[in-house]
């Protein structure tokens, strides 16, 4: 697998594993229609989330 690829699925799986600490329900990881993908798909109580995951390399930032 490419490095750039890697490093986005690293991404989506930091991503998930951050909602499931927040108790969300994972509904669809890298879910397709045609040609688009969306990276995650969760639910809380009555909120569904769609969330495209970025992923950078190099210095870590203050979030």
């Amino acid at each position: 697998m490419a490095k750039h690829l890697d490093t986005g699925k690293q991404g989506e799986a930091i991503a998930a594993q951050y909602l499931l600490s927040q108790n969300y329900t994972l509904l669809e990881k890298n879910w397709r229609a045609g040609h688009l993908e969306l990276d995650i798909i969760a639910k809380k109580e009555g909120l569904v989330i769609i969330a495209e995951v970025k992923t950078r390399t190099g210095r870590p930032q203050n979030y």
